[in-house]
């Protein structure tokens, strides 16, 4: 169903591919890693406010090794953090960013998983309490720290203080009935 706000027809948020390839078309030297430069450009291709800072972020947040390139072992990293942001094709074929907190009644499965493996910190394929408060709080709900106690309470089939792989479809069906998803 499309979003509607200004009499412009949106489209969904890009998937994590046309993002990928909206990214791996700015590696103007072929050279395999996106520099600050590059990513700045594919930030004002996707419509970023301040592609400069986005980009510097998209740094901050993927670059594992620190090295100032993004890596195609880096790449997930900075599909996931561009993603947080809603990036969307306006029908006019332009990209228009919609932060996903004002639409979370627009969000699919998919996007909240998305949005909860992001806060998966250590990388254990795991979410502990922390991170899942942290998902609550990116989904802006009240009380994050309870909701996350809560979501444990129903996710959580080994009893073992973790949301696994194996569970976040749980968490994911915790997440929608807390947002009012059918």
């Amino acid at each position: 169903m499309p979003i509607y706000e200004d009499k412009v027809i949106l489209d969904r948020p890009l998937s994590e591919e046309q993002l990928k390839g909206i990214f791996k078309k700015h590696d103007k030297n072929g050279d395999g890693r996106l520099s600050r430069k590059e990513l700045k450009k594919a930030f004002e291709e996707l419509g970023a406010w301040i592609p400069d800072w986005r980009a510097w972020r998209g740094l901050c947040n993927a670059d594992a090794n620190g090295d100032g390139f993004i890596s195609e072992e880096e790449m997930n990293s900075l599909v996931l953090y561009a993603m947080r942001f809603g990036y969307t094709r306006v029908s006019k074929g332009n990209i228009m960013p919609i932060p996903l907190k004002s639409y979370q009644d627009r969000l699919t499965p998919d996007q909240l998983k998305i949005i909860f493996k992001m806060h998966d910190k250590n990388g254990d394929g795991c979410l502990c309490r922390e991170e899942l408060k942290m998902g609550f709080k990116e989904l802006d709900v009240s009380f994050p720290g309870w909701r996350a106690w809560r979501a444990l309470c129903k996710a959580d089939a080994d009893g073992d203080g973790t949301i696994s792989k194996n569970e976040i479809d749980g968490l994911i069906k915790y997440a929608c009935e807390l947002l009012g998803y059918n």
